[in-house]
């Protein structure tokens, strides 16, 4: 888990089971705390979402003319990684 804060502009994350978002470069103050602009992945809506909210950072997949599935953009994670050895 990760704040938004965190996150590098084209990293893609979770928002509970089915709310898929990528995170654009566009920022805004409002009210006096930070919010960051991402594009929904299953309606191509924007969002606003606050500096501070605790998101899953994930990978991106898609399938080439052979059906062979390629990253396009993949995310390990740091704790799933030390817990496997």
């Amino acid at each position: 888990m990760k704040l938004v804060e965190e996150l590098k502009f084209g990293d893609s994350f979770s928002l509970g089971e089915s709310n898929f978002f990528l995170l654009t470069h566009d920022f805004r103050i409002r009210n006096k705390l930070k919010e960051y602009q991402a594009v929904d992945l299953r309606s191509g809506f924007y969002k606003w979402f606050p500096a501070d909210a605790i998101v899953k950072k994930i990978g991106l997949y898609t399938t080439d003319e052979t059906n062979t599935i390629v990253a396009i953009q993949e995310y390990k994670d740091d704790y799933q990684i030390s817990n496997q050895n």
